[in-house]
Protein backbone atom coordinates (compact mmCIF):
# COMPACT_ATOMS: atom_id res chain seq x y z
CA UNK A 1 0.00 0.00 0.00
CA UNK A 2 1.07 3.29 -0.31
CA UNK A 3 3.46 4.63 2.16
CA UNK A 4 2.59 7.24 4.97
CA UNK A 5 6.36 8.75 4.28
CA UNK A 6 7.05 8.32 1.06
CA UNK A 7 10.19 9.94 -0.40
CA UNK A 8 12.54 9.48 -3.35
CA UNK A 9 11.42 7.03 -6.37
CA UNK A 10 8.22 6.04 -4.42
CA UNK A 11 6.77 9.09 -3.93
CA UNK A 12 3.55 10.04 -6.35
CA UNK A 13 1.69 12.94 -5.79
CA UNK A 14 -1.17 11.37 -7.56
CA UNK A 15 -1.36 9.33 -4.20
CA UNK A 16 -0.12 11.40 -1.45
CA UNK A 17 -3.37 12.83 -1.19
CA UNK A 18 -5.04 8.97 -0.85
CA UNK A 19 -2.06 7.84 2.12
CA UNK A 20 -3.66 8.35 5.16
CA UNK A 21 -7.19 7.44 4.41
CA UNK A 22 -9.59 4.39 5.09
CA UNK A 23 -8.78 2.75 1.64
CA UNK A 24 -5.05 2.46 2.13
CA UNK A 25 -5.11 0.53 5.52
CA UNK A 26 -4.96 -2.42 6.32
CA UNK A 27 -4.49 -5.07 8.99
CA UNK A 28 -0.93 -6.59 9.59
CA UNK A 29 1.37 -8.27 11.95
CA UNK A 30 3.13 -4.88 13.49
CA UNK A 31 6.56 -6.82 12.53
CA UNK A 32 5.73 -7.18 8.73
CA UNK A 33 4.51 -4.05 8.98
CA UNK A 34 7.68 -2.85 10.01
CA UNK A 35 9.55 -4.97 7.33
CA UNK A 36 7.65 -3.44 4.70
CA UNK A 37 8.21 0.37 5.87
CA UNK A 38 7.96 3.40 3.48
CA UNK A 39 8.85 0.64 0.91
CA UNK A 40 6.93 1.12 -2.57
CA UNK A 41 4.07 -1.82 -3.35
CA UNK A 42 6.31 -3.81 -5.58
CA UNK A 43 8.64 -4.12 -2.56
CA UNK A 44 5.85 -5.10 -0.30
CA UNK A 45 3.63 -7.21 -1.98
CA UNK A 46 5.00 -10.23 -0.83
CA UNK A 47 4.66 -9.23 2.63
CA UNK A 48 1.14 -8.72 2.31
CA UNK A 49 0.80 -11.61 0.41
CA UNK A 50 2.06 -13.85 3.69
CA UNK A 51 0.08 -12.27 5.71
CA UNK A 52 -2.38 -14.80 8.34
CA UNK A 53 -4.79 -11.73 7.32
CA UNK A 54 -7.65 -12.96 4.16
CA UNK A 55 -7.96 -9.47 3.52
CA UNK A 56 -4.15 -8.37 3.84
CA UNK A 57 -3.37 -11.01 1.43
CA UNK A 58 -5.72 -10.05 -1.39
CA UNK A 59 -3.61 -6.62 -1.50
CA UNK A 60 -0.76 -8.77 -2.16
CA UNK A 61 -2.36 -10.39 -5.30
CA UNK A 62 -2.80 -6.80 -6.65
CA UNK A 63 -0.39 -6.07 -9.26
CA UNK A 64 -0.40 -2.30 -8.49
CA UNK A 65 -1.78 -0.29 -6.04
CA UNK A 66 -3.63 3.04 -7.93
CA UNK A 67 -6.22 6.02 -6.56
CA UNK A 68 -8.42 3.10 -8.37
CA UNK A 69 -7.27 0.26 -5.84
CA UNK A 70 -7.62 2.86 -2.44
CA UNK A 71 -11.06 3.67 -4.02
CA UNK A 72 -12.28 -0.07 -3.99
CA UNK A 73 -10.58 -1.09 -1.23
CA UNK A 74 -12.32 1.45 0.98
CA UNK A 75 -15.42 0.29 -0.21
CA UNK A 76 -14.44 -3.11 0.58
CA UNK A 77 -14.01 -2.01 4.03
CA UNK A 78 -17.34 0.03 4.28
CA UNK A 79 -19.46 -2.44 2.70
CA UNK A 80 -17.89 -4.80 5.46
CA UNK A 81 -18.30 -2.11 8.33
CA UNK A 82 -22.45 -1.66 7.55
CA UNK A 83 -22.89 -5.91 7.36
CA UNK A 84 -20.79 -6.12 10.52
CA UNK A 85 -22.20 -2.93 12.68
CA UNK A 86 -25.43 -2.69 10.81
CA UNK A 87 -28.68 -3.26 13.84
Amino acid sequence: MYPRNAAGSVLDANLEPFKNTLGNLTIMDPAQNNIGGNDSFAVKQPIYQTSSVLLTQEIGIKTAWTQQEIVDHKNLLIDAAVKIFRP
